[in-house]
């Protein structure tokens, strides 16, 4: 009866190691698999950033277009103000050597 208390026991022995050493590997496979899962958290944390990080770059080239665009309507504003300044001050200058080609004109007569 004692050797079989024995081989129990030893039976015991050999199933509660075998338990242990699978404990430790799924232990270790939780590691891992948590050590992954945190890798993969970061990588999407840093691609997420990454996304933000150019929105916002798009959004501040996109205000920068929108104002150089109002630069550029303002020129073209003063530059048609400044053509038109120009074509009447032509118009004046041609009627005013008219009148002036009048007048020296009629002093001859």
């Amino acid at each position: 009866n004692e050797e079989e208390t024995k081989r129990i026991l030893q039976q015991v022995r050999r199933d509660c190691a075998r338990k242990d050493m699978a404990i430790e590997s799924l232990h270790g496979e939780f590691i891992e698999a948590k050590r992954q899962h945190s890798e993969h958290q970061q990588h999407e944390e840093a691609k997420a950033s990454r996304m933000r990080e150019g929105a916002m770059r798009a959004n501040m080239l996109q205000t920068e277009m929108l104002q150089k665009e109002q630069s550029l309507r303002r020129v073209e504003a003063q530059v048609n103000l400044m053509q038109t300044q120009l074509a009447v001050n032509k118009n004046s200058s041609a009627c005013l050597s008219h009148h002036m080609i009048k007048r020296i004109d009629s002093g001859l007569d």
